[in-house]
């Protein structure tokens, strides 16, 4: 942000911003992820489903790093790889997989305490990361919102979001 506060930029600064996000988008949401996921089971118990948990949980982590990586190279002009549509991403975003593993917190708030749920859990955190590194296109919002058609409309929208998120925030961050 403050890079282009001030319009400049740099090799070092692009490493620092993707490192930055893999602690913010990856290593955060996995001891989230970790600690929601085991920490309603017995310590001493369900060895197997503890070890998926923490396993599901590095390969969220290395999956960001992959994708956030795979961006960089991407958007550099030296590049091999085909660039992407500007309405789409190449893989899930990572801020939108750490959202989906903050919103399933969120929404069942109590740990998970029985070791098929734990193993569930590991089966999801897996998903996402197999999402992050696919090459499925996820739309760009961006888009959406920063040329629309009707920006009352849109301003209605964010208004009546802002309120739902406000008084029923487990459902409505879920049902987005």
């Amino acid at each position: 942000a403050v890079a282009r506060l001030v319009a400049t930029s740099s090799p070092i600064g692009v490493q620092l911003d993707s490192l930055a996000d893999v602690v913010t988008f990856g290593v955060a949401p996995a001891v989230l992820a970790v600690a929601w996921g085991l920490g309603g089971l017995d310590p001493g118990g369900y060895p197997h489903a503890r070890r998926l948990v923490w396993i599901a949980a590095f390969a969220f982590v290395s999956a960001t790093s992959l994708r956030l990586a795979r961006f960089n190279v991407m958007t550099s002009d030296d590049s091999g790889e085909v660039t992407p549509r500007r309405d789409a991403f190449i893989g899930m975003p990572t801020p939108t997989s750490a959202a989906v593993v903050a919103v399933h917190v969120h929404l069942f708030q109590a740990p998970i305490a029985e070791w098929h749920w734990a193993v569930i859990w590991a089966a999801a955190l897996l998903s996402l990361a197999g999402l992050m590194i696919s090459r499925i296109p996820f739309p760009n919002v961006k888009r959406f919102l920063t040329n629309p058609r009707s920006p009352h409309l849109l301003m209605l929208g964010a208004a009546l979001l802002i309120a739902a998120v406000y008084f029923y925030s487990a459902i409505v961050l879920f049902a987005l």
